[in-house]
């Protein structure tokens, strides 16, 4: 039996060659450790699309298998319209943290035929032998079916050990080693799954719920892992260094000890991982810095108390923030901080405080995005509740454009205060070093900031800049 899988991971950035994605390299893995014949289309480009149908017939598979996140189920519902007119006799499931979060609404698409709530790998190897053996089960936990207008909904199966997963593939990615992070001689792994936070804008809260069992998240044995990364590194001989995409990967003291002396002795490259502002100690620090890991990825998120605290939930004081980058600077690692803009109740002056805050921790590198309401999140409702978003506009990326209706910034200002984030940030640095935070000249940079012809000023010379790259290259 072949089947394809279908992975929507369209941002619109000129040679964005898009991300190696873990939960269709482990379905894949288990479906070829047990004999079935899988290959994958992976859509990176708005263009791709008008290919698939084509691509599709290509290898003619019995199966098709859609996992995306909410920000891609506009470029899934496009896929889904051909497939009804060119090969509507060709099932369809569909996986991943939407179809998880939002398994009612996933079914009733025209197209979807099954959806799968909750982990995927062993619910789909059990409907490829059900198709395999020609049983046509409609009883396979995890997988909800759409048949004669009615929806089965079943049970969820208890949650993976981890250590019983196959390696998950990479070469099921048609263009592995060109991938995102593989092109930086990088190579993406993961620990875990999970988060144990409750922050109100994140799947993982969600996620929690649906299992509401408390044992969500999970990490995979040291030696395991351990075994999985040198595997994986004898075959991509390219990689100077690793990241480990974990929520959290110092999460669990015990287990990230051994996991710090063995990876020193057995493998010792260079590597980043996510930390939590509240759970960097001196003991973590040091762990760190002995396994080798050179920079850190930390959620700043909003630098103004009330958003980050009450709106986001992030529970995390700003003298946490502050000694986090100091420990982690003082120890030589770099950090990179993830910001927001454009979150619920935002205004100019907590765009700025934000500003301000990566400028005075002395973060090296920052990120910026614009928020996105994902549906099943806490603040998904709060939005929906107070009439916030915005029904009928497509946002497909949490980069260019936002979905909510903003009492206090227009949608331009938001998406003109994330094109400037990274343009202020290191000018907030050299006043505060020339003035000091209470200098005057801040308080005229933070005047000017207001005003509207500041912004396009910035949007009109960071994208002259792009252009003018872009056609060097």
């Amino acid at each position: 039996m072949k089947v394809l899988f279908c992975y929507p991971d369209i941002l619109d950035f000129p040679g964005y060659p898009g991300e190696y994605y873990f939960g269709v390299g482990s379905m894949a893995s288990v479906l070829k450790k047990n004999g079935f014949e899988v290959t994958m289309i992976h859509l990176v480009k708005k263009k791709g699309i008008d290919n698939f149908i084509t691509d599709v017939k290509k290898f003619s598979p019995q199966l098709i298998a859609f996992s995306f996140t909410s920000n891609m189920l506009y470029y899934v519902q496009q896929c889904l319209k051909l497939l009804n007119n060119e090969l509507p006799h060709i099932p369809v499931i569909a996986g991943g943290v939407h179809s998880t979060l939002n398994p009612q609404e996933t079914i009733m698409l025209e197209g979807i035929d099954m959806v799968c709530v909750g982990e995927g790998e062993y619910p789909l190897l059990d409907l490829c032998n059900s198709y395999e053996h020609n049983t046509s089960r409609l009883d396979i936990e995890n997988i909800w079916f759409k048949t004669n207008g009615k929806v089965i909904k079943n049970k969820l199966r208890p949650l993976l050990n981890l250590d019983t997963l196959p390696y998950p593939s990479r070469e099921i990615f048609p263009n592995y080693t060109n991938l995102l992070h593989e092109q930086q001689r990088r190579i993406p792994f993961m620990a875990s799954r999970g988060c144990p936070y409750s922050c109100t804008y994140c799947c993982n809260q969600a996620l929690n719920n649906v299992y509401g069992t408390g044992g969500y998240v999970r990490f995979k044995s040291v030696d395991f892992f351990i075994s999985e990364v040198k595997e994986t590194l004898s075959k991509y001989t390219f990689a100077q260094s690793l990241i480990f995409h974990d929520d959290i990967l110092p999460l669990k003291m015990d287990w990230f000890k051994e996991f710090a002396v063995k990876y020193k002795k057995e493998i010792n490259l260079p590597y980043t991982c996510n930390l939590r502002p509240n759970l960097v100690k001196k003991e973590v620090v040091e762990l760190l810095k002995y396994a080798n890991c050179r920079a850190v990825l930390i959620g700043i998120e909003s630098g103004n108390e009330y958003l980050r605290n009450k709106v986001l939930n992030r529970i995390i004081t700003e003298e946490e923030l502050g000694n986090a980058f100091s420990l982690l600077k003082n120890a030589g690692l770099k950090v990179t901080s993830f910001n927001m803009v454009g979150v619920p109740f935002e205004t100019k002056d907590t765009i700025l405080e934000t500003i301000k805050m990566n400028a005075r921790f002395g973060v090296d590198l920052v990120q910026s995005t614009i928020f996105f309401p994902y549906r099943g999140t806490k603040l998904f409702d709060l939005c929906s509740e107070q009439g916030l978003i915005d029904q009928n506009k497509v946002v497909t990326d949490y980069y260019t454009d936002t979905k909510l209706k903003n009492k206090n910034l227009k949608s331009y200002e938001v998406v003109a205060y994330k094109r400037g984030f990274n343009f202020l940030v290191p000018i907030y640095k050299k006043l505060f070093n020339c003035f000091g935070e209470d200098g005057t000249m801040p308080k005229c940079v933070d005047y000017m900031l207001k005003l509207k012809f500041i912004l396009f000023i910035i949007y009109f010379f960071r994208d002259c800049f792009i252009y003018f790259k872009i056609r060097k290259i």
